[in-house]
This record gives structure tokens, C-alpha cells and sequence, in this order.
């Protein structure tokens, strides 16, 4: 009882009840280690470590694996949601796996000041304007 109490570490679950929840959504998706490693952008030792129960995701790769498991952080780890929102990034830049020449970005609220929102939403709109030229978007995908 004593060993069961020091391993638990995250939203009041043990690393081997995490690494169930998460090979029960694998099995449901029908994804390996690796394909959920590169769908969510997490390395592919860090997806083992945590499929093996021998390390839990820090609250950022928590968010990463939810989303490309389509599922909410709270249904990985109990009571995880509030505090991955809260220690969330204001913005990150993700590599796309498919897609060499383009980047994912993500911005959260973050107050800045109206000129450089200004700046920025020109800057996204002459990217837009110019990938709609070429026949892509960038916007919602």
C-alpha cells in the first residue's frame, strides 16, 4: 500500500493506471506507439515510457496526446484539465508531420498591445492571402 501511495503523482492515478487509459485509447483507435507519436508530435521513447508505466507526460504533452487521441486531458489523467490549461504555452509553433514547408501555429489568450495585434493579424492575413494564391489555407486545419 505504502509503494502504491509514492507512485501516485498526477491527478490521484499510478503511471501504470495512465499507461492503461492510454493503450485502452490505442487499442480503440487501432494505433501503435509509433502512430501515436507521430500524429501527436510526442517522441516515440517518451510514447513507450509512458505506454510502459515508467513516466507520466508533462502537462504540455499531456494536451498534445489528448488532441491527436481526440480526447480531453481529464480522460488521460482525473483533474488534469484545469491545470494544463493553466500551464499551458501562450503560443508554440508545431512541425507538421505530413508537411515539411508549413508550421502549426497555436496562440492561446495572451494580452498584447493593439498595434502589435495589429501587426500580426496583417502579418496572418498577407500569409493567408498568399497561400490562397497558390490554392491552400492555412486557416482551421
Amino acid at each position: 500500500m505504502a509503494n502504491e501511495t509514492q507512485e501516485m503523482t498526477r491527478g490521484g492515478i499510478t503511471r501504470k493506471e495512465f499507461a492503461r487509459r492510454l493503450d485502452s485509447r490505442l487499442k480503440a483507435k487501432g494505433w501503435s506507439q509509433s502512430e501515436l507519436s507521430r500524429r501527436s508530435g510526442v517522441q516515440r521513447d517518451s510514447v513507450s515510457a509512458y505506454c510502459r508505466g515508467r513516466s507520466f507526460p508533462l502537462p504540455d504533452k499531456i494536451v498534445m496526446i489528448a488532441r491527436a487521441l481526440e480526447c480531453e486531458p481529464a480522460d488521460l489523467i482525473p483533474e488534469e484539465s484545469r491545470s494544463v490549461v493553466e500551464r499551458q504555452p501562450r503560443f508554440q509553433i508545431e512541425a507538421l508531420p505530413d508537411d515539411r514547408s508549413h508550421k502549426l501555429l497555436t496562440v492561446h489568450k495572451m494580452r498584447i498591445p493593439n498595434d502589435v495585434a495589429a501587426k500580426i493579424f496583417q502579418y496572418l492575413i498577407d500569409a493567408d492571402t498568399a497561400m490562397s494564391a497558390n490554392g491552400t489555407s492555412g486557416w482551421g486545419e
